[in-house]
């Protein structure tokens, strides 16, 4: 998407190896430098608006500690970058939206956030990755993997990776999707009902940047169709 040198690029591949934390000072400093270089835009749609005016360094900035674990300056559960949540904490916040969900606000531990520290700290990630998980499931059950390709908070790159890697038989490649003639997205399908499909234009949270294109492909998907 044209956000960071190709000089930067190569960085980062030499010093972090693809980790989703850096456990090196060479890699944090890489990534800072990302952080600086990018600027202020919402990593959950790039091209959208940026809310924010806070400078980068304050919110991002990574240091490894001494047992070379990263961690971020700002808490993990804080709003990120540049991103707008206040309609929707609103309307998750009305008493007649929260009994229509059939949430007991007396019960409610804490009001609704988009990013909640008081969730995050209670959550107990006992797994790295699912990943090898994947394999079993999909040779179950119909699935389907999507990823908006203005996301830079979950790259659609690392989305079709992993997908790829899973090493299931292509039966058809690489192809576009169509909503209304107009292209859609783009989708690979294998073997076992699995598909991995982009959606053009579309952030972090597909159906709210673009609702009829998810719907049609979720549409699809419940009628078995493939994309």
């Amino acid at each position: 998407h044209a956000i960071v040198s190709t000089q930067l690029h190569s960085e980062l591949k030499e010093n972090c190896h693809g980790q989703k934390f850096p456990q090196t000072e060479n890699c944090a400093r890489a990534i800072n430098k990302t952080y600086e270089e990018v600027g202020l835009i919402n990593a959950y749609d790039i091209y959208g608006t940026c809310y924010l005016n806070t400078s980068v360094p304050e919110m991002r900035l990574l240091q490894v500690n001494r047992r070379g674990q990263s961690f971020h300056k700002k808490p993990i559960g804080s709003l990120p970058n540049c991103a707008f949540d206040v309609p929707t904490t609103q309307y998750l916040r009305r008493d007649d939206v929260l009994d229509r969900i059939h949430v007991d606000k007396g019960k409610a531990p804490a009001p609704w956030t988009a990013c909640s520290e008081f969730v995050h700290s209670r959550y107990d990630q006992n797994t790295y990755s699912l990943i090898p998980t994947y394999p079993e499931l999909l040779r179950a059950y119909p699935t389907l993997i999507y990823s908006g390709d203005a996301d830079a908070q979950v790259p659609y790159m690392d989305s079709r990776a992993w997908t790829e890697n899973i090493g299931f038989s292509v039966f058809e490649p690489w192809h576009t999707w169509m909503v209304d003639s107009q292209v859609a997205g783009y989708a690979v399908n294998y073997e076992h009902r699995f598909s991995f499909a982009t959606v053009k234009g579309a952030g972090h949270m597909v159906p709210e940047f673009k609702p009829w294109q998810a719907f049609a492909m979720f549409e699809r998907f419940l009628q078995g169709k493939y994309l």
